[in-house]
């Protein structure tokens, strides 16, 4: 508006100049000069020169005018719209008001003329920018091309996850088939690169965009899918429900794309589910409301079918010390601080949960196991808080052999394998160990020895039931066992860790992910305990440590071949005693004992491992260096796997065999003076003991003596295994 006027103004002062000069020009064409006016009269030229310098002071003089004028013009204005305004308007004549009239009609029309070229130079101006502007910008998003993405797995991924993302790129290239596959490695200086390529993140990946899906991820969910602007992310808590979210990928994207292009979702969508399966009937739900260590973790542990597990690295001492502060400010209780071989297992309750640290000093790695549920099994009872009714013993189990028929490839008369033991602690309560095969008679012998020896008034009370692995040979008595007398007795806990069927590579039996279910069913108890190395039980003055679990050793190589290599390995402390039960550790097994525990291993008695068929490794043997040694075979194949050589199709090899031999004679043990029950020294003192004959029970007294009493079983349960005929089949193979 004030250019406007300014302009204005200009032209007003130019017209009548121009009047002006126009009435001096008439005057001179109508009188004639004087004669001998020498007087010069200036050109036409000069006196318009002279006039636009004028001009140009009048209008610079004018201008600070105008400024003036426009200020009071404002006012004017403000007052013409306010209602309540008493100030007056000077008045205007005829002629002053036709003379600004024609002025002001003249100048509105030039004023709108300039606005409109004005506006529309603008709008071309406006127009030419945001074309230039939508064509320098990213196209309209049209979509993932599948064909230009990379599927991106963890640099260093165990077997597992390493297989999964080669079956996921296999997968994809069916609808894109330029999909490509690699590691989440960067190269020093291909930080940029990296960030703008595409790729399909599988797992943990050390990428940012994994990270921001971790970070979101809800307590209560299991795994997540996320879509960025070029990368896909997709991550699961545990193998299992990475697996699910690839699952869920593949059937909610994949299979509606369009020539490899996922057209049905944009750029920021972000999904987290749960995993329908960690359903509490089936199992026990994850522990998850505490405070975590970091949100992003190294690894997870992938074949722990219920419960959370992380693996950190680079985890400094102080960071641990720091952590515990935390979780005691979160109201948890710290009930177990244990250190062996320079490792510390620290375990807190609270809210309904269980919180293990496993600190392994060496590797600066941090393990946090997160449980479902609380237990006093934690917490060492004062001494005398039980009432004492016996003695502690240690009962080696007897198994009817003649009822187990093996499978193709082996003689049942060769291949005894099974495992059953029984403790009765002082207060008349039992701890049993597996319970041998599904055969009707073993059920039987384990119920009648429990009814049989019960000190304590009512039913017998089963303290803890621990569940080694998921063998038949081992949880088979079990299964009897529910179906004929859990009806007869109290079980107070189940104690298993087993992992999940995905994580192995030859079959694996799910019959123990049950066990929660099992437990409320029919024996009307929630208290499924699931032990971390380095943590304690207590039943009154006996103690049962844990010392391996698969989830040891299988965060580098979670493929596990089969479930020996995931036995819960575990030390019984027993009136001065120690007894090592390995069950059926695999060599992975035994050689990570060695790499984690050194001779902390050192016990009295050692249950010797798989039955003496396999899995045993001089590293660890030399290691226990026994007194007593445990063989969970028959009588018959007790006397095979001690003799030097291999035989049969599935037998030991020629190393096992050796091996065998070794404790055997380590112990003490005398070929000659092998008996029902096993075998004694020289001196007639039972050394190694087998599951035929009477039922041995085992207590001990000062100096680390042994007293041995007989458990006679029925008549009609007794085994029928003929030791002479068996041996005149025993042909030795030594191959």
């Amino acid at each position: 508006m004030k250019t406007i006027r300014k302009n204005e103004w200009k032209k007003l002062l130019c017209l009548l100049l121009a009047m002006s000069m126009l009435l001096v020009t008439l005057i001179s064409c109508g009188s004639e000069p004087e004669t001998g006016d020498e007087t010069e009269t200036p050109t036409d030229t000069e006196t318009v020169t002279d006039t636009e310098a004028e001009i140009d002071t009048a209008v610079g003089t004018d201008t600070e005018a105008v400024t003036d004028t426009e200020a009071a013009t404002d006012i004017e204005t403000e007052s013409d719209t306010d209602p309540e305004s008493d100030t007056e308007s000077a008045p205007v004549t005829d002629s002053e008001a036709t003379s600004e009239s024609a002025s002001a009609s003249e100048s509105e029309s030039e004023s709108e003329s300039e606005s409109e070229s004005e506006s529309e130079s603008e709008s071309e101006s406006e127009s030419e920018s945001e074309s230039e502007s939508e064509s320098e910008s990213a196209p309209a998003f049209k979509g993932y091309d599948l064909n230009e993405f990379t599927v991106i797995r963890p640099d260093g991924a165990t077997q597992t996850v390493f297989e999964n993302a080669l079956d996921l790129r296999d997968l994809i290239a069916r609808y894109a088939p330029g999909v490509d596959i690699g590691n989440d490695w960067i190269a020093s200086g291909e930080e940029q690169k990296v960030a703008l390529a595409k790729e399909i993140l599988y797992g943990n990946t050390d990428r940012d965009e994994t990270r921001a899906l971790i970070e979101g991820m809800p307590e209560d969910k299991d795994y997540g899918i996320g879509f960025y602007e070029n990368k896909i992310v997709l991550y699961g808590r545990t193998a299992q429900s990475l697996d699910l979210a690839a699952d869920t990928f593949v059937e909610k994207y994949l299979k509606k794309a369009t020539n490899g292009v996922l057209t049905n979702v944009t750029v920021g969508t972000v999904i987290y589910e749960a995993d329908p399966s960690l359903d509490e009937a089936l199992t026990l739900r994850s522990f998850r409301d505490y405070p975590k260590f970091q949100r992003v973790h190294a690894d997870a542990v992938p074949c722990s079918y219920y419960g959370d597990q992380y693996l950190y690295t680079g985890v400094e001492a102080s960071a641990v010390e720091e952590y515990m502060g935390r979780l005691t400010a979160a109201g948890f209780t710290m009930v177990q601080d244990n250190v062996a071989n320079g490792n510390r297992s620290v375990t807190f309750q609270g809210k309904g949960g269980t919180i293990n640290l496993g600190y392994l000093s060496a590797t600066k790695e941090l393990v946090v196991s997160a449980d479902n549920g609380e237990s006093t099994l934690f917490q060492k009872p004062a001494e005398g808080s039980w009432e004492k009714l016996g003695p502690n013993s240690f009962a080696v189990m007897t198994m009817d052999y003649s009822k187990y028929s093996c499978s193709v490839g082996c003689n049942p008369r060769y291949d005894n394998n099974g495992l059953s033991y029984v403790i009765t602690l002082e207060d008349g309560r039992y701890i049993i160990y597996d319970g041998g095969y599904e055969a009707p008679n073993d059920q039987e012998i384990l119920y009648e020895f429990l009814r049989d020896n019960n000190k304590r008034e009512g039913l017998p009370v089963i303290a803890a039931w621990i569940m080694t692995h998921s063998h038949a040979d081992h949880y088979g008595a079990f299964i009897s066992f529910t179906k004929n007398h859990a009806k007869d007795v109290v079980v107070e806990a189940f104690v298993v860790n087993t992992g999940e069927s995905s994580c192995y590579t030859d079959g694996h039996s799910t019959y123990l992910e049950g066990l929660g279910a099992y437990a409320k069913t029919y024996y009307k108890t929630e208290q499924v305990i699931k032990p971390h190395v380095g943590q304690n039980l207590y039943f009154g003055n006996v103690v049962i440590e844990t010392l391996y679990t698969h989830e040891t050793f299988h965060f580098d190589d979670r493929n596990l071949t089969n479930e020996n290599s995931a036995s819960l390995v575990t030390r019984i402390y027993i009136d001065g005693m120690t007894i090592l039960m390995l069950a059926d550790a695999a060599e992975d097994t035994c050689l990570g004992m060695v790499a984690l525990h050194g001779d902390y291993v050192k016990s009295d008695f050692m249950q010797i491992a798989h039955h003496g068929n396999g899995g045993g490794r001089r590293e660890l043997y030399s290691r226990v260096d026994p007194d007593y040694m445990l063989w969970t075979t028959s009588q018959p194949g007790f006397r095979r796997r001690t003799a030097g050589s291999s035989y049969s199709v599935g037998m030991p090899s020629a190393y096992i065999a050796a091996l065998n031999k070794e404790m055997f004679e380590l112990t003490g043990g005398v070929r000659e003076n092998i008996n029902a029950n096993g075998a004694t020294n020289a001196e007639g003192v039972q050394t190694n003991w087998c599951a035929d004959g009477p039922v041995d029970i085992l207590t001990f007294g000062e100096n680390k003596t042994v007293h041995i009493e007989y458990y006679e079983i029925r008549a009609e349960l007794l085994p029928n295994n003929p030791i002479e005929e068996w041996d005149a089949e025993f042909v030795p193979d030594n191959r």
